[in-house]
Parts: structure tokens; C-alpha cells; sequence
């Protein structure tokens, strides 16, 4: 009796349930492991996002969540300056007194810190949501 194969099934041709044009298939199947995950990833995550891009969301319910983040985040007792991905998110929904100060911390080059200051400024453009209603 021959050993049962291991490994994932991507390895040979998969069936896939979904429907795909027949060349992005043949291509799919060309590449290699890696390759091929990162690939279908990519084209799951853009079908997902476009998916949810077409879905209508008001912007009281994006100020409603971010809203929920700023006050779970500064009420957390823990320090977010202590990890690079904790300080970023933070100084997005809620913001740094001491940007500069993060900023140098993490060696954040000019390029990253442009990036961070543009997503603040989307955040505080939300209006914040009016509770007494």
C-alpha cells in the first residue's frame, strides 16, 4: 500500500466551488505553493472589500465604532507606547501628545510618519456621535 500523500491540497489541482474564468485558473494552478496562496488571498481579500465597499454604511455608524475603539483604548491600563503596532493604532484613533517623541522611538522614517499623520486627520474629521438622542 502506497504512504497516504501529506501536505495541503493545493498541491494538486483543487476543485474549486467557486466560479473562475478557466485562464486565471490554468494560471492559478501554474504557480507554486506560496505563490498560489498569496495569489487566491489576494483575490478573496479584493472580492471581500469590494463586497463590503458596496455596502452602504453611514458615517455615524464609522463614527459609532471608532467612537467604541477611542474609549475601549484609553481605558485600557496597559502602555501602548511600548510596541510599534500598539502605538500606531493608538496614535490613530486616539492620538499622540507626543508624536514626535513616538515617532523617533519606533525610527519611523518620513514617509511612515506622513502616513500616520494622514490617518489621524481622517479620524478627527468624524464628527463625534451625538448620545443625547
Amino acid at each position: 500500500m502506497e504512504p497516504k500523500k501529506r501536505g495541503r491540497p493545493s498541491q494538486d489541482k483543487v476543485i474549486r466551488p467557486y466560479t473562475i474564468d478557466r485562464k486565471v485558473a490554468e494560471y492559478i494552478d501554474s504557480l507554486p505553493d506560496g505563490d498560489r496562496s498569496r495569489f487566491v488571498n489576494n483575490m478573496l481579500v479584493q472580492g471581500i472589500a469590494e463586497e463590503k465597499l458596496s455596502a452602504k454604511v453611514s458615517s455615524k455608524e464609522i463614527t459609532e465604532v471608532i467612537d467604541s475603539l477611542h474609549s475601549a483604548m484609553v481605558r485600557w491600563p496597559g502602555s501602548w507606547s511600548e510596541d510599534h503596532r500598539f502605538a500606531w493604532i493608538y496614535g490613530i484613533i486616539v492620538g499622540w501628545e507626543n508624536e514626535e517623541e513616538i515617532c523617533k522611538k519606533f525610527h519611523w522614517d518620513e514617509e511612515t510618519r506622513n502616513r500616520f499623520r494622514q490617518y489621524r486627520q481622517v479620524i478627527e474629521k468624524l464628527e463625534p456621535v451625538d448620545e443625547s438622542h
